[in-house]
């Protein structure tokens, strides 16, 4: 390639060199603009797991140094131990939702109304209410998780939330005794939906026969979201 300087005369470049500094220029850019981002956030995200299974694996050496000094019985210190094991193998020690708040909010709203989806397309109240009331509701609806036994609704309490099984079985318990199991819930079980607009206590207790995931939408939260959209004048079409 052939230039014409200011003072005059010719100037040559080699056209190989020349297209070659034009690749690494451009491979330059698309490491900081595009691959630099995403390895940022996969860096980000990798401390936070190695950091929160550090805070893990605290918590459980403080619970066995603590069974040891009041000399508890051996199968509790074994119980703890399982309890810990198998909330690690199901959730990685997470009891809540895990935050993406690093994400951006049109990417972290995408993210929860994908997730929430399949609670709203089970319920017969939520499944055909409009997207955009369903996407500001799927930032309400928390993730939790339960163990084996442990109850979800008691009988005689009030019932103020609904819940949707993602996985794991739940057993309804008979009304006369509390433990003789009626029928079981697995996976796409929605329950307590009308409890998000009517006032009235559980007949039968529900508890988890495994380990279950949920997705929750308490009552006092939902009132609250539709008070807060009343006040703004947006309407909650059904």
């Amino acid at each position: 390639m052939v230039t014409k300087l200011v003072g005059g005369g010719n100037s040559y470049f080699d056209t190989d060199i020349t297209w070659e500094f034009t690749i690494i220029v451009s491979s330059v850019l698309i490491f900081v603009l595009v691959i630099s981002p995403g390895l940022g956030t996969a860096t980000v995200f990798s401390i936070e797991a190695a950091s929160h299974k550090v805070s893990y694996v605290h918590r459980s050496n403080v619970i066995k140094l603590r069974h040891r000094l009041f000399k508890s019985p051996e199968y509790l210190e074994r119980a703890s131990k399982e309890v810990f094991e198998l909330t690690w193998k199901n959730c990685q020690g997470y009891d809540e939702n895990t935050d993406l708040s690093i994400l951006s909010p049109a990417l972290h709203n995408e993210i929860l109304i994908d997730v929430s989806w399949p609670a709203f397309q089970h319920s017969k109240i939520f499944r055909n209410m409009d997207l955009p009331f369903l996407r500001h509701i799927s930032k309400y609806v928390k993730q939790q998780f339960f163990l084996p036994g442990e109850f979800l609704i008691r009988k005689n309490e009030w019932k103020n939330k609904m819940i949707y099984l993602v996985s794991g079985i739940i057993q309804l318990l008979s009304e006369e005794d509390g433990e003789s199991s009626i029928i079981s819930l697995t996976t796409g079980t929605c329950i307590g939906e009308s409890s998000l607009f009517l006032n009235y206590r559980s007949t039968n207790s529900v508890r988890c026969q495994t380990f279950c995931e949920l997705h929750v939408l308490e009552k006092r939260t939902f009132l609250n979201i539709g008070t807060d959209m009343q006040k703004r004048r947006v309407p909650l079409q059904m």
